[in-house]
């Protein structure tokens, strides 16, 4: 699997959970072939450098609403993946 930013080669990525994708509370009750097509389009795989351009944690995959966020913009990982790498 590649990084699916155009022009990006790299190989090492990440899967990056849309928020819709993750809002879906009754996933598992869907019909098959419907979670196969909300998962192929609800998840993109990024290398770590672009799931930070996106706005994903490049560790867990999660998205950021605030992109903004100083720690998020310098680490890019999300409070809770921060939180883990400072108490490790």
């Amino acid at each position: 699997m590649k990084c699916q930013h155009p022009g990006c080669q790299r190989s090492l990525v990440t899967d990056c959970i849309s928020p819709k994708l993750s809002e879906i509370n009754h996933f598992d009750s869907l019909d098959d072939y419907i979670q196969a097509k909300l998962i192929e389009e609800g998840i993109k795989y990024y290398c770590p450098e672009h799931c930070q351009q996106y706005g994903y944690c490049w560790n867990c995959g999660t998205y950021q609403a605030d992109r903004n966020d100083i720690k998020f913009r310098k680490t890019g990982l999300c409070r809770q993946c921060s939180r883990d790498n400072d108490s490790a």
